[in-house]
């Protein structure tokens, strides 16, 4: 109630944040609500022109006007309070230093000069990217503080029905628990008494025996009401304290973005006003980039350490559940992964299972520790440990016999499982091939490269499969970075589909593959286009592909969007690090276009069919995607990108948990849908 008072006293959020529900989220709704305009993700239309730069930068004005007004607001507040705790006083000095900070940072970085010259064309893809996820949230930090500040009983605001409710509960335990122990000590009491009955009056030994009500019942209101009086208080100072991490957590991490795109900005001849054809948010790899030794320390500290806090949308609502639920799974594998250790190698794998279901209950009470165990074991990953957990979750045979059974619909009726130079294909669709010609979709499962995650996709594939036009889904389970590391994946998806081209002869061809898959779905299109087969064949190129959250740069370059979600509760930069290392082992990743299809020439970009992308705010592959989306823009591609603010990597399989990724999953197969007509 009182963010939507603050919404309406300050005229909502900026027109950025505004949107339909895919662009924005439930707990952003209840705080003033996503309504009206389309946000700058949304203006692209479906041949994925840009407004003007113009645009896009008094939308990122807005951002900060609000954020300089709650400011300028909570600073009033704290002058006309009676009372300044030290807790309060710390949330003042971090705002005033949070403001001086964007105004002297990103005025530079929007418009390429000073904010006292005539600012020059900004770039899109800042505003896209992990910088507009950064304000997204400083702005919902900014929102808790304020929040937490107006509801301070000592400052004459209302008094919060949860802090009340909350201090009733807990006075109405400690009640209860004192009774207990105050009947138990009067009992123990009495005995004494009674042997002293000669010596005290029949009356004094009624009052111990039973204290009179009109002594108990004032005693136990005026303590209720002194307790109502000062515990709020108490409960609201602590919030706010929490609020105040989370808004010092996120001042040092504008601090640490900011330095990574001026770093990104120095690396191009014109500084002050780069073109957006030679701009990349994830720049070419330098030495400095490849070789840690000759990092500096800061660096080091912010790839390899994960972040003190998750992000603010991670601490909240279902996506707070959700970062719960991770931190559980990944603190019980690496828990159970180090205490096996000593284990032989046949026997680990059993052990360190049998290890992880136990710990998985006790961390569920331990939330805290299962934090700080997932963020050492995400930052730390390695390939044992991630083939066992992926075995674990979704390669093992029960797991795909339940997934198949929930996700596939009754339609699907057939399906067919074979292989191709010993490697796994599966058919599915409503009815089996026939005389006539039907469309093909091409799936190419996601997984980091290192894992069969095919099983986590069925959502979505048993969506394309139900479709009216009774697509053939063709899955190929290519091989894995961990046995046979690049080319071979991309190979076996190249072979694999010449051959289901000649096998089902299909009237048209549709590449969707999802993070690794989008990879993949993009470099066999580029080598159909490199090794001449659409000369012999110009069939086999796809009418189309729809690519979500793709891994399109394997370079370990910073970013914005690679800072801020550095410590992602899916997918951090230490998984991501582990996989680049095993996928490419030449560390050809900024030179071979097979590997990183972002920088593929001009000449192969033209040639590709229409491209239909998917990006994530709190994944730290947005800005490969923005690159990518932006390179087809000035190579004449007709394409089309989506950015979902508030979804994590790996939002197609939440589908159905997170009502936005819902959304996106229903828009991805109506993408198919309207490819295959």
């Amino acid at each position: 109630q009182c963010l939507m008072r603050l919404w309406q006293a300050q005229r909502g959020l900026p027109a950025w944040l505004k949107g339909r529900s895919q662009c924005s989220s439930p707990m952003l709704m209840r705080a003033g609500g996503p309504k009206g305009s389309r946000n700058a993700a949304e203006r692209l239309g479906s041949a994925g022109q840009l407004v003007d730069d113009a645009e896009g930068l008094r939308d990122l004005e807005k951002v900060r006007e609000d954020c300089f007004r709650i400011c300028e607001r909570l600073l009033k507040a704290s002058v006309k309070a009676r009372e300044l705790p030290a807790v309060l006083r710390d949330v003042a000095l971090s705002l005033a230093a949070l403001e001086h900070r964007l105004v002297a940072d990103w005025p530079i970085l929007t418009t390429g000069r000073s904010a006292a010259e005539q600012p020059a064309p900004p770039r899109p893809a800042l505003l896209l990217g992990g910088v507009a996820s950064l304000f997204v949230n400083i702005r919902m930090a900014l929102y808790d503080v304020e929040a937490n500040v107006m509801l301070m009983p000592s400052w004459g605001g209302r008094m919060s029905k949860v802090d009340l409710t909350q201090a009733t509960v807990e006075f109405g335990v400690g009640l209860v628990a004192a009774e207990m122990l105050l009947r138990r000590f009067l009992k123990l009491f009495w005995k004494r008494i009674a042997k002293l009955g000669h010596r005290i009056s029949p009356v004094m030994l009624e009052v111990f025996r039973r204290p009179p009500a009109t002594v108990v019942v004032p005693a136990t209101v005026m303590t209720f009401m002194s307790w109502l009086i000062w515990r709020p208080r108490m409960i609201r100072l602590a919030k706010l304290k929490k609020a105040h991490e989370t808004l010092f957590f996120m001042l040092r991490l504008n601090s640490v973005l900011t330095s990574a795109v001026t770093d990104s900005l120095t690396r191009h001849k014109d500084v002050t006003m780069p073109r957006v054809s030679s701009f990349a948010l994830v720049p070419q790899p330098r030495d400095v980039d490849l070789r840690d030794e000759l990092k500096p320390v800061a660096w080091k500290i912010t790839e390899r350490l994960p972040m003190p806090l998750p992000l603010p949308i991670w601490q909240r609502g279902i996506h707070g559940q959700i970062r719960k639920g991770m931190d559980i799974v990944y603190g019980s594998l690496g828990l159970a992964w180090w205490a096996t250790q000593w284990a032989p190698k046949t026997l680990r794998k059993p052990l360190a299972t049998v290890a992880a279901m136990s710990a998985v209950p006790w961390l569920a009470f331990q939330s805290d520790y299962a934090a700080s165990l997932a963020a050492q074991t995400r930052a730390r990953m390695d390939l044992d440990l991630c083939r066992w957990a992926s075995w674990l979750l979704a390669e093992n045979a029960l797991t795909k016999a339940v997934m198949k059974a929930w996700y596939l619909p009754r339609c699907v009726r057939w399906r067919h499982q074979t292989e191709l130079d010993g490697i796994p294909v599966l058919f599915l669709s409503q009815r089996p091939p026939g005389k006539e010609a039907r469309p093909m979709v091409f799936y190419f499962h996601g997984g980091g490269f290192v894992a069969n995650l095919m099983c986590m996709d069925l959502g979505i594939i048993g969506q394309i499969a139900s479709l009216p036009q009774a697509p053939i889904i063709v899955l190929p389970e290519y091989p894995l970075a961990d046995t046979q590391p690049y080319p071979a994946a991309r190979d076996a998806c190249f072979d694999v589909y010449r051959w289901a081209r000649q096998e089902l002869s299909p009237s048209m061809t549709v590449f969707v593959g999802e993070s690794a898959g989008g990879n993949l779905a993009l470099t066999v299109l580029l080598r159909l286009i490199e090794d001449g087969c659409l000369t012999d064949d110009p069939g086999l190129m796809p009418i189309g592909a729809v690519c979500g959250y793709p891994t399109l740069h394997m370079v370990p370059s910073r970013s914005p969007s690679r800072m801020c979600n550095n410590s992602d509760p899916l997918l951090s930069m230490g998984i991501c690090r582990m996989v680049m290392d095993v996928y490419d082992s030449g560390q050809r990743a900024s030179q071979d276009h097979g590997l990183s299809p972002a920088i593929a020439p001009v000449a192969l970009l033209k040639q590709l069919p229409p491209i239909w992308l998917q990006g994530a705010g709190l994944d730290l592959l947005l800005d490969d995607t923005i690159d990518f989306a932006l390179r087809l823009k000035s190579s004449g591609v007709q394409h089309n990108l989506r950015i979902f603010r508030t979804l994590p990597h790996g939002f197609w399989s939440l589908d159905g948990i997170l009502p936005d990724a819902t959304a996106a999953v229903k828009q991805a197969v109506k993408w198919v849908s309207r490819i295959i007509g």
